[in-house]
């Protein structure tokens, strides 16, 4: 069983109204977590959503792109009538019915727990309230959840949630240094859009040691289409606006204007990198 940080996200059909709203919601517009059946409607208290348990098991889906494990947070705490000893406790189930988690709620708190890798499929989580005594009252609204994020345990130097993925080209493996996720590349690559709606996206990038003391001249090509062009002299983020009337999947190119060459020693040739953005 797992125990203890996170927060904040809705259902399929809901995920591009909240995209274009900002709706509030006790899930986030980023789609790690969609909302399934048998929730309270969304409430607040104190400028913060929650929705309460029902009396049926509360379904939401964590959809998983990659054979990797995730990490689950949920923010949950007990109704104010079930505060102090009478506090419930919620129990989260996998789609096989199998308990991932128990936790007593009280007070507001974050309980965490992991989803094993496999090959990618949408996970299905029940979520239920108990109540430890012997004799039970308890009110299927026992327990309120403020907010269920998902989180791939190996960043990707993309957003795979939102809808995109790492494509052909002059891509390194991913590294890691310290808390940074980042890939070589070697010259050009490709990034690939599988999410209709995604409109824009977010790169942080540094120039190589390939390129000697020259900036980073990058060009971004959507097809034949110029998306955009970045001169970079030091590590930057960029954002590029995506077009919208493009059926996906399709491929953003990253060219770099001059690859450069490998360092005495080294034997790839280090043209740029592309850092992982954590999530907000």
């Amino acid at each position: 069983m797992g125990d203890s940080v996170a927060r904040r996200a809705p259902t399929e059909a809901r995920l591009r109204r909240l995209r274009k709203n900002r709706e509030v919601d006790i899930v986030s517009a980023s789609g790690d977590v969609l909302l399934g059946p048998h929730w309270h409607a969304a409430q607040t208290a104190g400028g913060d959503a929650f929705r309460p348990l029902t009396g049926e098991d509360a379904i939401a889906y964590v959809p998983v792109t990659e054979p990797i494990e995730y990490r689950v947070s949920v923010d949950a705490a007990a109704s104010r009538e079930f505060e102090g000893p009478r506090s419930p406790l919620l129990r989260v189930f996998d789609d096989a019915g199998r308990p991932l988690v128990e936790a007593v709620t009280g007070e507001r708190r974050t309980i965490q727990f992991h989803l094993p890798a496999g090959p990618p499929r949408r996970h299905a989580i029940r979520f239920r309230a108990f109540d430890p005594r012997p004799a039970s009252d308890l009110s299927p609204a026992a327990v309120r959840v403020f907010g269920i994020r998902a989180h791939p345990l190996r960043p990707e130097i993309v957003p795979l949630l939102a809808g995109f993925r790492i494509g052909r080209g002059g891509w390194y493996t991913l590294e890691e240094a310290g808390d940074e996720a980042f890939r070589w590349v070697n010259g050009d690559a490709e990034i690939v859009v599988t999410e209709p709606g995604a409109r824009a996206l977010e790169l942080d990038v540094a120039p190589g040691p390939a390129l000697g003391s020259r900036p980073l001249t990058l060009d971004v090509r959507d097809g034949t289409d110029r998306i955009g062009r970045f001169v970079l002299g030091s590590r930057q983020r960029i954002r590029l606006e995506l077009p919208h009337a493009r059926a996906v999947p399709y491929a953003i190119a990253l060219r770099a204007e001059h690859r450069g060459s490998a360092r005495p020693g080294h034997p790839r040739v280090l043209t740029f990198r592309v850092f992982h953005i954590p999530p907000i």
